[in-house]
């Protein structure tokens, strides 16, 4: 599938990087550590497929970790998207890491020592195949009870919620995406039990949603005590995630 952007190329340069470090995206690597199948383009089967940063060093290494950030081309510009470390061995002249991919898109990774400064950085694009009939295309999605999610956006997680007796609460179940849903609809089975023994199925709920959504929400009123598990599917039933609360007596 195609990507449907231009990545940007950088011509500023870099006058504090050295140009001897470099960082190389590739399928896998020797035991010297020589990269094997570098590419700067990547085409993955699936979301969590593997890609190698193998990152060299002219001299032997002189910082004990690495840092490798990750940051991903949205709306026009470079944005924070993920941070991974490496500790480094002793008189090493290279350092890899195993990176998996959720979502395509294009990134730059930048290589910092342990006092964060840069040595290097790379632009690497990546497309996966992505389909919603698959349990991995939900790879990477949360689901969260929250107090409330204003624009997506959980104000807390509520892992136990109190009710007086007699009185009922009312919950906001936040489902955030890491790709579109590609489904008109979310189902919803919730579970209750003790949180010892088997559950109980409540009921099913159907939700309309837009193939194009990035999150969806809804909110749930508690009636009784126990341990309330909310399963979410799309539409030809593939399972997204989950989430559960302990409701108690206040």
């Amino acid at each position: 599938m195609g990507l449907r952007f231009v990545l940007p190329i950088l011509m500023v340069g870099l006058p504090f990087l050295t140009k001897a470090q470099q960082l190389f995206f590739c399928q896998n690597h020797t035991v010297e550590g020589k990269p094997i199948g570098v590419a700067d383009t990547f085409n993955l089967g699936e979301p969590g497929e593997i890609v190698e940063f193998v990152f060299q060093n002219p001299k032997p290494t002189f910082s004990p970790k690495l840092y490798f950030f990750l940051d991903r081309w949205e709306d026009g510009r470079f944005e924070e998207y993920d941070t991974k470390t490496a500790m480094t061995e002793h008189g090493s002249k290279w350092t890899a890491i195993q990176y998996r991919f959720l979502r395509s898109g294009a990134y730059r990774v930048q290589v910092l020592n342990a006092d964060k400064e840069e040595l290097c950085r790379k632009q690497v694009v990546v497309s996966i195949e992505e389909s919603e009939t698959s349990p991995e295309y939900y790879a990477g999605a949360r689901t969260i009870i929250t107090t409330a999610a204003p624009n997506g956006k959980a104000i807390d997680t509520v892992g136990t919620y109190r009710l007086r007796a007699g009185q009922t609460g009312l919950l906001t179940v936040l489902l955030k995406l890491v790709r579109p849903i590609r489904s008109a609809r979310l189902i919803v089975d919730v579970w209750v039990g003790s949180g010892d023994g088997p559950d109980v199925h409540v009921e099913t709920m159907e939700l309309n949603t837009e193939p194009d959504w990035m999150y969806t929400q809804f909110k749930y009123q508690f009636e009784s005590y126990g341990v309330y598990s909310f399963r979410l599917y799309n539409e030809v039933e593939v399972y997204i995630g989950s989430a559960s609360v302990r409701v108690e007596s206040r």
